[in-house]
């Protein structure tokens, strides 16, 4: 029989405790094990000794009797949380701590009463405090002998190994973390190839969210860490765990202690990209980063970089994810075209202001996380269900003003009888807005080298070209309303417009749709129910405004119509708290596997080539390739005569992993296709893998795989 204090457990608690002792029977001098059991409720966690960006650890405090010695906490091994662009470190569902008690002066026939104080922050979406007190009695004489050695046992196989006959040092370097793990040959070899990642004891000591590089030299592992906030000057030694990351959680760990070595890494240059490069042997494969990777940053200038930027806003134009708000301008055009030349001018500055002040945000975002250290890329906000779900609405909202289901004075887009007005300019200014936001899903050709560059440079000269590329975006527009005779071009207005204007509805709606199953592969069956349920307060909102009514009643229906407008923002807010599905988890390839850097390493290390697909359900341009190019009977019959593995990664919602892989190759945005050819029978080493392009085609994918 095993004893146990249990806390009283309400219907308002997230966490029931117990407290279960090595044995209920100590003398003088005895050191026990004191087991405190927590059990969350589901998707609940609580926290380790360095809760990370956020949170408290679990605190343990004993009391009640004089002569006892407390020794810390051994923590089991924590997992790795991310909570969007921070992490924490913590514990689901159940957690045992083992904490070594002493007792110095007891007599073992009287009996002893501990007290165990425990405060808890246990989280969700939100977080509570929860406290406890429970008393453990012990050498009770009338309670039978129990020995809970084996339950204590269970506990410490939790706990991380101890590797103190480690020899392990670290410097601080250009805003990075250096840790050198010198390890013994079979240990190293282990180690080699798996997913580490370095927990601290500290606080601040690294950038939790941030994901490491990993550097395998002849006899130690190097662990290249962005920095955190708490300064190293005063410290000597960094407790932590060196842990083995797995798919969903943390494999293995082990105990370490760092000593500060300020010349372990005189030979270390940290490059502009923010990576690590020595002139020792060493091999990275830190986060799927491969060293012979082709990086497209390192082959353009500046000047190269503003016109890829401006060839790739032109190209954006035709990209499928852009035609709907292109659509959308074509009234416009035609109203613009017998309207004189300056009223046309104001529209194309104003459309153009509304893409570069876009694009301006977009970068100062993007340029703002990447100096946090935090790995985001193009098109990261359709990352974010909340934009999804809004823009969602919005699209929505925009087909039925095409359709006349009803009027807001004609401003979506300037189109309408206001265009001559000030409404109407700055309905183009938000025209010009929406552009560059269903911009982002689509990488054209030329803008992802221009971007993986303008990402890794000053300030003044990433915002450079990301205007360029906003300014490529507007140009067609912008010409059509400098160049009186090209409007000449553009058919006369007539009856007809009404017709097309509302044929302009349908791909609209088509885009809502497609931004709902976009949220699907997010947030799942839960979230489409919420957003459709919004789109039919919208609806009910537009209808309830319209219905005669008699005056009397006209307070009740503002009321109504107030509440209609909202409950779809309500419905927004249980999108984000539905809870998060990953897109790759649901999808069962019938062809292809799913991408990982650790299923990829092991692939590279096989004699069979392989191909990297890197897509995003919210990218239109990764659906097309995949179908046109990809998915298809003469592709799956190459892959499988050449025996090509096939890895998919799906980008849908944030993955650290995939963003640095992303990122080894000059990139910041899907889709990527990458190859990389058999290795050479005589020498068993693999060539340069390639980088194909970003609109594919099946004649030009067979070329690159060799079958051409």
């Amino acid at each position: 029989m095993t004893v146990q204090a249990f806390a009283q457990e309400t219907p308002e608690r997230y966490t029931s405790i117990r407290i279960i002792p090595e044995t209920n029977k100590v003398q003088s001098g005895q050191t026990i094990m004191m087991a405190v059991e927590l059990t969350m409720a589901d998707h609940c966690h609580v926290y380790w000794a360095n809760p990370g960006d956020s949170g408290l650890p679990v605190d343990v405090r004993w009391s009640g009797v004089e002569g006892i010695d407390i020794k810390d906490i051994k923590w089991p091994i924590p997992d790795k949380i991310p909570m969007d662009f921070l992490a924490n470190y913590g514990y689901h569902d159940r957690v045992t701590l083992l904490q070594p008690i002493t007792f110095n002066d007891v007599n073992p026939d009287e009996k002893i009463t501990l007290k165990a104080s425990l405060s808890i922050l246990v989280c969700k979406e939100i977080c509570i405090p929860e406290s406890e007190e429970i008393e453990v009695v012990l050498n009770d004489p009338s309670a039978p002998a129990h020995d809970n050695s084996e339950i204590i046992a269970q506990a410490e196989k939790h706990l991380p190994q101890d590797a103190s006959e480690w020899n392990y040092s670290f410097q601080e370097k250009d805003g990075y973390l250096l840790m050198r793990f010198t390890l013994e040959e079979g240990l190293l070899g282990e180690l080699a190839n798996k997913d580490l990642e370095f927990f601290p004891l500290d606080w601040g000591i690294i950038n939790h969210a941030a994901n490491p590089q990993i550097f395998v030299e002849d006899d130690a592992i190097w662990v290249v860490h962005p920095r955190g906030d708490q300064s190293l000057d005063d410290k000597e030694k960094l407790p932590g765990l060196l842990a083995i990351k797995g798919q969903y959680n943390t494999e293995k760990a082990y105990e370490t202690v760092l000593y500060k070595n300020n010349d372990m890494a005189s030979n270390f240059v940290i490059s502009t990209e923010g990576s690590a490069e020595s002139g020792q042997n060493m091999a990275h494969h830190g986060r799927g980063i491969k060293p012979s990777a082709p990086s497209q940053t390192d082959q353009i200038t500046f000047f190269s970089a503003v016109i890829f930027a401006l060839l790739g806003g032109l190209v954006l134009n035709l990209m499928p994810c852009v035609f709907p708000v292109l659509s959308m301008k074509a009234l416009s055009l035609v109203k613009i075209s017998e309207k004189e030349a300056s009223l046309a001018r104001k529209h194309g500055l104003a459309y153009t202001a509304g893409i570069l002040a876009s694009f301006l945000v977009i970068a100062g975002a993007l340029l703002m996380f990447k100096s946090a250290g935090l790995l985001v890329g193009w098109g990261f906000q359709l990352q974010n269900p909340l934009i999804v779900g809004a823009l969602a609405y919005l699209l929505f909202l925009i087909g039925l003003n095409l359709m006349g289901y009803f009027d807001v004075s004609n401003r979506f887009g300037g189109i309408g009888q206001s265009l001559s007005q000030k409404a109407g300019v700055t309905g183009t200014f938000f025209t010009g807005v929406l552009a560059a936001i269903v911009a982002t899903p689509c990488t054209a050709p030329f803008m992802a080298a221009a971007i993986g560059f303008a990402l890794v440079q000053p300030a003044f000269v990433s915002l450079t070209v990301f205007m360029a590329l906003g300014l490529g975006l507007a140009l067609p527009y912008v010409f059509l309303c400098f160049v009186p005779a090209a409007c000449k071009l553009l058919p006369r207005p007539g009856a007809w417009m009404d017709g097309f204007k509302q044929f302009l509805a349908f791909p609209m709606f088509a885009s809502a749709i497609w931004l709902v199953w976009v949220l699907s592969a997010q947030k799942g069956s839960a979230g489409v129910l919420y957003i459709l349920t919004g789109m039919l307060f919208i609806v009910f909102c537009i209808w309830i405004k319209k219905v005669p009514m008699r005056p009397i009643l006209c307070p009740f229906r503002n009321l109504i119509f107030w509440f209609m407008v909202f409950m779809p923002f309500v419905c927004l807010l249980y999108v984000d708290k539905a809870p998060m599905e990953s897109a790759d988890m649901q999808t069962k390839y019938e062809f292809g596997e799913k991408w990982s850097k650790v299923a990829l390493d092991e692939a590279l290390l096989s004699d069979e080539p392989v191909f990297v697909e890197m897509t995003a359900s919210w990218c239109i341009t990764c659906k097309i390739n995949h179908a046109v190019a990809i998915n298809i009977e003469t592709t799956k019959n190459l892959f499988s005569t050449k025996k090509i593995r096939y890895f998919i990664g799906d980008w849908t919602n944030y993955d650290g992993e995939i963003t640095t892989y992303l990122e080894s190759f000059g990139r910041n945005g899907v889709p990527i296709y990458v190859y990389y050819p058999a290795p050479d029978p005589q020498s068993g080493e693999r060539s340069e893998p390639v980088l194909l392009p970003q609109i594919l085609t099946p004649s030009l994918l067979q070329e690159a795989l060799g079958s051409k």
